[in-house]
């Protein structure tokens, strides 16, 4: 998400990699459309987005909440359902219970009807994976909720941010830093504490508890 024009897949002409040069490197072509509605991300020389748990400084947040847009109000969800849906995490991960290494992420729509799930040794992968399954299919608008089983880092508040998700729920706290982008872009974060208990954070409107 840029501004306020949200990506799609046809903004992308084609996704590619030099076998003789490094399969670690991704070659990205936008259309003509696109490039002419990012010109300052384009002039950029940091990172805009990453996997990694480490911080890039005051700069990088200071320029996320400048691309980032705010989550729109309206969607609202109740209390009990949020535990329905933190159920169907632990009931889907089919890696976690054989290994205890892995993480997964767990997305749902308006109705809360499962929309996408991934498993993955890393937490960031993990939901790279479930986001862009419904980005792919040109779905990802439909995205409301988010469940993870690792804890929510600013780098998963930045990802959900840009898919347009709301909600954010884990099994463990958040970070400071999560907790800062999530208030400053009016989202909804909270944690699951024992079975019943659920751990808000910010945007607590969003959350029904009768």
């Amino acid at each position: 998400m840029t501004g306020n024009i949200p990506w799609s897949c046809g903004h992308i002409t084609t996704i590619g990699y030099d076998r003789d040069i490094d399969p670690n490197l991704i070659d990205i072509w936008l259309t003509p459309e696109r490039r002419k509605l990012i010109p300052n991300l384009l002039k950029r020389r940091t990172y805009v987005s990453q996997t990694s748990c480490g911080i890039c400084g005051k700069k990088m947040m200071e320029d996320l909440n400048q691309v980032l847009k705010p989550a729109d109000n309206g969607f609202e969800v109740k209390i009990d359902r949020i535990f329905e849906c933190i159920k169907k995490l632990s009931e889907k991960q089919n890696i976690y219970p054989r290994t205890r290494g892995s993480h997964a992420a767990l997305l749902f729509d308006e109705n809360l009807n499962v929309a996408s799930f991934s498993e993955d040794v890393g937490r960031h992968n993990a939901l790279d994976k479930a986001i862009g399954n419904l980005f792919r299919n040109r779905t990802l608008k439909n995205a409301r909720l988010l469940v993870l089983s690792s804890r929510i880092s600013y780098e998963l508040v930045q990802k959900a941010a840009r898919a347009r998700i709301p909600i954010i729920i884990s099994k463990s706290r958040p970070t400071a830093l999560a907790v800062d982008m999530g208030k400053s872009l009016n989202m909804t974060l909270a944690c699951a504490f024992e079975s019943k208990n659920l751990i808000i954070f910010s945007g607590e409107n969003r959350i029904k508890r009768e």
